[in-house]
């Protein structure tokens, strides 16, 4: 793929690695970030990042890899995700890229959604959600599957949002979202239909 969710994907990989070094050098809210995406793979995603990564060891023709995952007990999976390893190697390689992959598919999904984090990113938001939505419509038809098979939890959603706005952006764009979610009808806006 070409076209501007590669991009976003792509760009993903980028962040990702970028909030786990800064998690790691300056710590704080910073680390809490951090192990919110670190819970969010070994609570919600266990069982996807489990599969995705027994079905990559298996497209690289690794058998020994694929049995060692699948043995892998849950408690010995959640330490290694939880210990934020992007660059497992053996076996814990294909749970690496497994969890790099989940972020950045649960990424694409994210921008698809249109909220942007900050008025300032509002056009480009409805921009990348309508251009996601029109290709995901196609390569989902082709695939015959959702392919953006992964949504991040609320608390990852906020970590995302703090990378791309401040706190005060996020705020007065989520107070602007409660006032637009009052409204369910033109009626309840205090418009009369024609």
């Amino acid at each position: 793929r070409g076209d501007k969710s590669s991009f976003l994907h792509e760009s993903s990989h980028m962040w990702l690695e970028e909030l786990k070094t800064d998690a790691l050098e300056f710590g704080g809210k910073l680390a809490k970030d951090w192990g919110v995406v670190t819970d969010w793979w070994a609570t919600d995603r266990l069982d996807s990042i489990r599969s995705e990564a027994i079905a990559r060891a298996q497209k690289k023709g690794d058998k020994e890899g694929m049995a060692a995952i699948a043995a892998m007990s849950d408690a010995a999976l959640k330490s290694f995700i939880k210990s934020g390893n992007l660059r497992g190697d053996g076996s814990n390689f294909y749970i690496s890229v497994a969890m790099h992959e989940q972020w950045a598919r649960g990424s694409e999904d994210y921008f698809q959604s249109g909220k942007a984090p900050s008025i300032a990113l509002a056009d480009a938001f409805a921009a990348f959600a309508q251009w996601m939505k029109s290709i995901y419509r196609t390569l989902n038809k082709l695939a015959g599957r959702n392919l953006l098979d992964v949504k991040f939890s609320p608390a990852v959603t906020e970590v995302m949002d703090r990378m791309l706005a401040t706190d005060e952006e996020i705020s007065l764009v989520s107070a602007q979202y409660e006032i637009a979610s009052l409204f369910d009808t033109e009626a309840d806006f205090g418009k009369t239909p024609k």
